[in-house]
């Protein structure tokens, strides 16, 4: 049957095309092709989208962790290192920073609408 209807669709006559066009879209409304693996757009959309906010969250949380994690790192391992208030006062700034940056782009809010 789809054999047919791709040959009417490339018939010389604009009424039989537009049929087997018309036909086919009939057929294939809202169903899957069998043994086909098509994911409507807006699913994939929406897949996208979920993934960029993981990887954006991921990435924000490694650059909020990071640095403390590196000064505590230097603290315990590194002879003569000074744990200073300054360096933990740029930490908490740096943390501020980034999370005022993830509220103005909307990284922990999840789509709107």
């Amino acid at each position: 049957m789809l054999a047919a209807l791709n040959r009417a669709l490339h018939d010389a006559d604009s009424d039989v095309r537009n049929a087997a066009h018309e036909a086919l879209s009939k057929l294939l409304e809202g169903k899957p092709i069998p043994g086909d693996e098509w994911v409507p757009l807006k699913v994939r959309r929406e897949r996208r989208e979920r993934r960029k906010r993981r990887l954006q969250r991921a990435a924000l949380v490694l650059a909020m962790a990071l640095p403390p994690l590196a000064y505590i790192l230097a603290v315990l391992y590194l002879p003569g290192f000074q744990a200073n208030a300054w360096m933990l006062a740029a930490f908490a700034a740096w943390a501020a920073f980034l999370g005022a940056l993830a509220e103005i782009t909307g990284w922990w809010r999840g789509p709107r609408g």
